[in-house]
């Protein structure tokens, strides 16, 4: 395997130049990316496959993340993943699962060094950084979940205030005159969804 510097020197470009191509760290042209990922190749640097995303700055990737701890996975989002890993493959993706809680910048930086080509985002906050700084970007982003703001994103979520609502209509029969609501945890309340329980809980209050 060719070393960093013959790389340099067979693409005519300075050892950072390569290094700064491969990290992602900073921004370079895009004739200079194109020799790198020529000289990459052609030297067996890396795997060809890499020097070809690299010229076509594309990782071929999807990522989900979802910051959850093992006692919190349910069966509803174990059969979700595999079931998102075989629709992506059918389209010529992969998956990429991230479990651990990432910071706004953290997860920005997963485009930037080219780890993905877009994001799934769960565990939604009402107000959600890691929504806000996506959005400032244009990088592709769905939700599943919702924010308060979805202006200009694209999520899936069905009507979890409205769920609520109905629960607490169909309790509030003749004969139920007291009716118990244990809400979540006050660690979870900036969830989106536990937002949305709230709102069907006071709609349903106030009626």
């Amino acid at each position: 395997m060719a070393p960093i510097r013959d790389v340099a020197r067979h693409a005519g470009v300075a050892p950072s130049t390569v290094s700064y191509a491969l990290s992602g760290k900073r921004s370079i042209s895009e004739d200079a990316r194109a020799r790198i990922a020529a000289a990459i190749t052609e030297l067996n640097f890396t795997p060809s496959a890499l020097g070809r995303q690299l010229a076509q700055s594309r990782s071929n990737m999807i990522g989900l993340v979802y910051p959850v701890s093992k006692a919190e996975l349910s069966f509803e989002v174990l059969d979700f993943i595999p079931s998102a890993a075989a629709l992506l493959h059918e389209h010529g993706y992969g998956l990429s699962v991230f479990t651990h809680h990432m910071s706004a910048p953290q997860v920005l930086k997963l485009y930037r060094e080219n780890t993905v080509d877009g994001l799934i985002l769960m565990q939604v906050m009402r107000h959600d950084e890691r929504v806000e700084i996506l959005r400032q970007t244009g990088y592709p982003l769905v939700l599943i979940g919702r924010c308060a703001d979805t202006s200009g994103l694209s999520f899936v979520e069905y009507d979890t205030a409205e769920a609520c609502y109905l629960v607490f209509d169909h309790l509030a029969q003749p004969g139920s005159p007291r009716i118990a609501f244990l809400d979540l945890p006050h660690s979870r309340r900036p969830l989106g969804y536990a937002w949305l329980i709230q709102q069907g809980y006071e709609r349903a209050c106030q009626r």
